[in-house]
């Protein structure tokens, strides 16, 4: 469903939640729509988005060296752990408005999140098939997604 699409379906009862993270909180009222926020008890998250910044080498080769300078000073493990700050910054607000809005924010144990996490296989495993329809090794790029988002997230 796209995102602007959640406030009606919440608030006609086509669905009752969703997943998405605190900051589009404030952007679709979601404090005025939902009573319970859920994060695991140790404070992880359902899901993780992964963001590429990406170039072919070769285009990136034939670039001028001030070009290059530019997009070196701009990518890389520094600018991902600021982006990565910056992304915990701003799921405050949505939060803070999660909570004066009397609506709560919970936890639930190991077992239940594993739970959870088994069910979303379908569509981990769904996507590993599409990507195989296309002679492309899904599963492999699953796995280096699962091992770098560890990586980080510590």
């Amino acid at each position: 469903m796209p995102v602007p699409d959640v406030p009606q379906a919440l608030s006609k009862n086509v669905i009752d939640g969703v997943l998405v993270p605190f900051e589009i909180v404030p952007a679709l009222k979601l404090q005025e729509l939902t009573a319970y926020s859920i994060l695991g008890d140790d404070g992880s998250r359902f899901g993780t988005s992964v963001f590429l910044f990406l170039m072919n080498k070769e285009r990136y080769e034939e670039l001028p060296d001030d070009l290059k300078a530019v997009i070196d000073a701009h990518s890389g493990a520094a600018i991902a752990a600021m982006a990565g700050t910056l992304w915990d910054e701003i799921e405050e607000p949505g939060k803070k408005m999660q909570l004066d809005s009397g609506g709560e924010i919970v936890g639930i144990d190991a077992a239940a999140k594993a739970k959870f996490d088994d069910l979303s296989q379908s569509v981990e495993q769904r996507w590993i098939a599409e990507m195989q329809d296309q002679d492309i090794d899904g599963a492999a790029l699953v796995e280096a997604a699962k091992t770098g988002v560890a990586r980080h997230s510590q």
